[in-house]
């Protein structure tokens, strides 16, 4: 268990704060990763946030591919190109399946916190965030708190032990 002690996420535990803001906290744990060699006290948070992105490589995604005749559960993401960057609104994927024209979408990206990686303004990642978290299956209006994140975390964690 990790415990934030400063800034917006004071007194959360990492996953509901992962869960909450996925894309803020990434930016944390990328900053802290950078400084952990000259602050040794960042280096229990970097551990826990990658034991926790390790978890969600396990998440047993419930968005279904994007082909109509496909009944398959997505692993991939792509996003349509704008004019500057790329749409917010994801394409789901399963292994057999791809955008039908491939000019003007991105390259395929797992979903989760690849996929913020293509996206440069916050509100573009919070947004697409969302998203990834729906696919994951959790529906719109729940309440992500410490209980609830704790739970799905160690979802995660038993359902790949018994596999």
């Amino acid at each position: 268990m990790y415990r934030l002690r400063t800034g917006e996420f004071a007194g959360m535990r990492m996953e509901e704060a992962l869960l909450k803001s996925g894309p803020r906290l990434y930016e944390v744990a990328n900053w802290a990763r950078s400084q952990a060699e000259q602050k040794p006290n960042l280096q229990p948070l970097v551990r826990e946030f990658d034991r926790l992105e390790k978890l969600l490589a396990r998440v047993h995604v419930q968005a279904r591919c994007e082909d109509t005749k496909c009944k398959r559960r997505a692993r991939w993401m792509t996003f349509e190109q704008a004019h500057r960057g790329y749409l917010t609104i994801p394409y789901m994927w399963c292994d057999r399946h791809e955008n039908p024209d491939e000019w003007g979408y991105s390259e395929k990206v797992g979903i989760g916190f690849d996929a913020l990686k293509l996206f440069h303004i916050k509100e573009d990642k919070r947004i697409v965030w969302k998203r990834i978290i729906r696919a994951w299956g959790i529906k719109k209006g729940t309440r992500i708190n410490e209980r609830f994140a704790i739970d799905f975390f160690a979802n995660l964690g038993s359902s790949t032990e018994h596999s």
